[in-house]
């Protein structure tokens, strides 16, 4: 855990430089890779620990799950608040970016049974990171903070979905989530 710890902080103080709280970040990170890395696969098959794929910001892992996380929060930051449910009109979320995640975030609920019955955190994993794929992709075609007040509230609203199932996935984990990376 502390070569993990070690390793994080160095891409980190790649990356972003003038980070505060480097330390606390590059704990959650390391400890979140191994953590992830390991949970990851499935219990029947051999584990492959390779640094430079469990510590990877663009792969399957936990830290591309957190970058995918601190991304969300950087937007609902930028925009300075989330809509209020009731107001949002999800029907102005027409294209298919926005309408695979909105579908990711449903399954949620039943992914969590499909744990506890198989007893498999695999199912989990491979569950945050196609929601955190699919978010990628929402956000790569999606301006979030447009003029159109309503659709900038359903695109919100979707973003604050997608950090919070991602946070509370992680946490079943037992990962921590940074805020800033």
């Amino acid at each position: 855990l502390n070569e993990a710890i070690e390793k994080s902080k160095k891409i980190i103080e790649e990356k972003n430089p003038n980070l505060e709280n480097k330390e606390e970040v590059a704990k959650m990170v390391g400890v979140g890779a191994v953590i992830f890395n390991d949970l990851s696969n499935n219990r029947i098959k051999d584990e492959i620990f390779d640094w430079d794929i469990m510590l990877n910001f663009n792969g399957e892992t936990g830290p591309y799950i957190q970058y995918i996380y601190v991304r969300t929060k950087s937007v609902l930051e930028k925009a300075n608040y989330v809509p209020n449910l009731e107001d949002v009109d999800f029907s102005l979320l027409e294209d298919d970016k926005s309408f695979y995640t909105i579908k990711k975030i449903y399954e949620f609920s039943n992914i969590l049974k499909q744990v506890i019955e198989k007893n498999e955190t695999s199912i989990l994993t491979r569950y945050l990171i196609e929601l955190a794929q699919g978010y990628s992709n929402f956000y790569n075609d999606n301006k979030i903070l447009v003029e159109d007040k309503k659709v900038q509230d359903a695109r919100l609203y979707l973003t604050y979905a997608v950090g919070d199932v991602l946070k509370i996935g992680m946490k079943l984990l037992g990962i921590d989530m940074p805020t800033k990376m």
